[in-house]
């Protein structure tokens, strides 16, 4: 489950959603709804880098709900560092 907000600094100045509309879509304080049960896996990375609730084939996307995440020249670059944390 995705908790977190963390994105990497060397993708910020690409990234096309502000960081209001990405913490929005990361959904907060998700991982505080599930931490009284026994086992959990809470990622702190946002789902803007890499999303687990995707097959790890698509789990860089270069849309999320319906926008463009990062300009398409850094996209590339991003995708192959990313993909690696899946």
């Amino acid at each position: 489950m995705h908790d977190g907000h963390h994105f990497k600094k060397e993708l910020w100045k690409d990234c096309l959603h502000t960081e209001y509309d990405r913490w929005y879509e990361e959904d907060p304080c998700t991982g505080d709804m599930i931490s009284g049960l026994p086992i959990t896996l809470i990622a702190h990375d946002s789902r803007f880098e890499y999303d687990l609730n995707r097959d790890p084939l698509e789990a860089v996307y270069d849309s999320a709900w319906g926008q463009r995440v990062m300009e398409k020249t850094a996209f590339a670059k991003a995708k192959r560092s990313s993909y690696i944390k899946t």
